[in-house]
């Protein structure tokens, strides 16, 4: 058997291993595939595109984008942009860039992907309701709902062709909620995330990425409309999806501690509040070191737990902490000015 030929053998199986969730393997077949094929063989774009999805899925995203943008490249001349292929390369593509912040791009590439996703897949297929909800929800993240809004309803509407299936439907719902609290509707947000969690509930894993978000969020608005019972009670959830998850000692679940430090400090439980302060500063320190600004924000917090509970040090804990925010931040910086608000 020729090297093409048994790259194109060898890609054929990382794909079933990567069906299979055995990535590593996967990983190995794809990256050998690469290394026997031709630089101009036909395949070549298809192995990039497919190391760069599964890439991806292991959180190598920088990585991952590299590989999809040189199948993009590669494809240009030779397929279509109208074909299916290069669609769902372009929403592998997004996919990878949003975590690299590359929002700009990652817009585009959506965009570019979607018409054809509609055309080729029809208008109402799963992929394509798929990629109205990415581009919503990533036009919300940005702060902008007016762009995010005709891809949300788009999604909600394929509900009254019983297309659109409860986790498409949850995480609109989760969209519009946040959307909401963008724009000051802290009630129109509560009903939108109860709703969120009635599509989402039965279907996802306590564990899963999209119901951490929406515990995080609906907690969030239910502290800030002053339901600290409730809102105890959906972050003491969220901390036991990222134990069941496995990432109980990362950043997420670190500010999660410090909700629930928010918490508690509300309900005029400080002892427990500072607990939480503390667990929070611990993980943080750990991953993202003693001078970022949401480590430094955890000793400022548990300094006001300090001070409610008498001891003489706390005060002198969240000075430091003000004046080193300030220096990392800025004076000018919300967040500085919000800390020295409660120095007055």
């Amino acid at each position: 058997m020729g090297l093409p030929a048994t790259a194109i053998l060898l890609h054929a199986v990382g794909q079933e291993l990567a069906q299979q969730g055995r990535l590593d393997a996967a990983l190995v077949h794809y990256s050998e595939a690469l290394e026997r094929m031709p630089p101009a063989h036909p395949h070549i774009a298809s192995v990039r595109s497919a190391l760069g999805e599964l890439l991806a899925r292991q959180g190598r995203h920088r990585e991952a984008a590299e590989q999809l943008e040189e199948a993009l490249r590669l494809m240009a001349g030779a397929v279509s942009p109208s074909h299916p292929f290069t669609a769902f390369t372009l929403a592998a593509l997004a996919t990878a860039l949003q975590p690299l912040e590359r929002y700009t791009e990652a817009v585009d590439a959506w965009s570019r992907a979607l018409p054809v996703l509609e055309r080729r897949l029809g208008a109402w297929s799963p992929r394509a309701l798929a990629a109205h909800l990415a581009l919503g929800r990533l036009y919300a993240a940005v702060g902008d709902p007016e762009s995010a809004l005709p891809h949300i309803e788009r999604v909600l509407a394929s509900a009254n062709f019983g297309l659109g299936d409860a986790r498409l439907l949850g995480l609109a719902q989760l969209t519009l909620g946040q959307i909401a609290n963008l724009q000051g509707r802290p009630a129109d947000a509560l009903a939108r995330f109860r709703r969120a969690l009635g599509e989402l509930d039965p279907h996802l894993s306590p564990g899963d990425p999209d119901l951490l978000l929406l515990l995080h969020d609906y907690g969030r608005t239910l502290h800030r409309a002053g339901d600290h019972e409730a809102a105890l009670e959906v972050f003491t959830r969220s901390l036991a999806g990222h134990l069941a998850a496995g990432s109980a000692e990362t950043p997420a679940a670190a500010t999660i501690h410090n909700a629930l430090g928010q918490v508690y400090y509300s309900l005029g439980r400080f002892a427990q509040a500072l607990e939480r302060y503390h667990q929070s500063f611990d993980i943080r320190q750990r991953h993202l070191g003693p001078r970022h600004p949401q480590t430094v924000t955890a000793r400022f917090n548990w300094g006001t737990a300090m001070r409610q509970l008498g001891d003489l040090f706390g005060l002198a804990e969240m000075e430091a902490a003000a004046e080193d925010l300030e220096e990392i931040l800025g004076a000018d910086h919300p967040q500085v000015l919000a800390t020295r608000a409660w120095l007055r």
